[in-house]
């Protein structure tokens, strides 16, 4: 094995900075083990005193970075369709795909949201749709996700008759009209 040279160490330095350091805020026990592998790209220590566990060669730092990453459970645990978005998303590279994968999602989200009769706060729709690109949800999914922040939003309540969302929205004046019409409105 050849030795690593200052410019090779350099370099997956960079991308340490560029790529993984995105992928160690993830999980904390996955980002500590990767934040081990960026403590051993150094020679020193900040202190001045020898790094004594520096990678020798960059077949080294590429062994244990794939040790990493075939056995952490973290990573190990999630599809590989979500392992590849997050490194999409890691990549400065393939950034772009990644935020315009997380637009149509956000799209998706908005309009079945609608659909249901509420309205995401912008950061909780940002955060649902990363998770919905990442995870790769179909229309059906982002509506199991959205019924429980619609119900919270639109709670059912007797003046709604219990319902939520749009049929809520149309049930309470339809209530209050058969109130006031001596109409007795039951729910069946």
């Amino acid at each position: 094995m050849a030795e690593m040279t200052k410019e090779e160490r350099a370099q997956y330095k960079k991308d340490w900075e560029e790529r993984l350091k995105r992928l160690a805020a993830e999980n904390p026990e996955f980002g500590a083990k990767l934040n081990r592998y960026r403590i051993r790209l150094d020679k020193k220590y900040p202190n001045g005193k020898k790094n004594k566990n520096a990678f020798e060669s960059t077949e080294e730092a590429d062994d244990y970075l794939e040790e990493i990453m075939e056995t952490d459970p973290y990573w190990t645990g999630m599809p590989s369709d979500e392992r590849g978005r997050l490194l999409q998303q890691a990549d400065p590279t393939r950034e772009a795909d990644f935020n315009d994968g997380v637009s149509t999602a956000r799209g998706s989200l908005e309009r079945n949201a609608q659909v249901l009769g509420f309205t995401l706060a912008p950061e909780q729709l940002d955060a649902l749709a990363t998770q919905a690109y990442r995870e790769e949800w179909d229309e059906n999914d982002m509506r199991i996700h959205l019924r429980p922040l619609a119900d919270a939003a639109l709670g059912a309540s007797d003046d709604n008759s219990g319902f939520t969302g749009n049929l809520g929205a149309a049930a309470a004046p339809l209530r209050a009209r058969a109130a006031s019409s001596g109409i007795a409105w039951e729910q069946t």
